[in-house]
């Protein structure tokens, strides 16, 4: 039976050194990363699949939100108008002075 002193001396206590493409890939931007992955010919054909639908789901959100941004800023002017407008409008209701309308 082996004590637990010499089985702990048997334990190495080094750091793992980091490989230099470990290292590269920190510093990289994930999506940059992914390309390389899905370019690599290592990697299995379900993973480069995973990551182009991952790839293009990213793509559609982007694009979601480009077109929500606009409209919010569609919604964002026309209240501003409706706000002008009624404000017009009260002001011509208190002078009293409503021009008439041609239908």
């Amino acid at each position: 039976m082996v004590s637990s002193s010499s089985r702990s001396s048997l334990v190495s206590t080094r750091q793992p050194k980091k490989n230099r493409t470990e290292e590269t890939q920190a510093n990289e931007k994930p999506l940059d990363r992914l390309i390389k992955v899905t370019n690599d010919a290592r990697t299995p054909g379900y993973m480069k699949l995973v990551i182009d639908l991952m790839l293009e789901m990213k793509e559609e959100i982007q694009e979601a939100n480009r077109r929500n941004k606009e409209q919010t800023d569609k919604v964002e002017r026309l209240r501003n108008e409706n706000l002008s407008l009624k404000s017009q409008l009260n002001a011509l209701r208190t002078s009293n002075t409503l021009p008439s309308l041609t239908l």
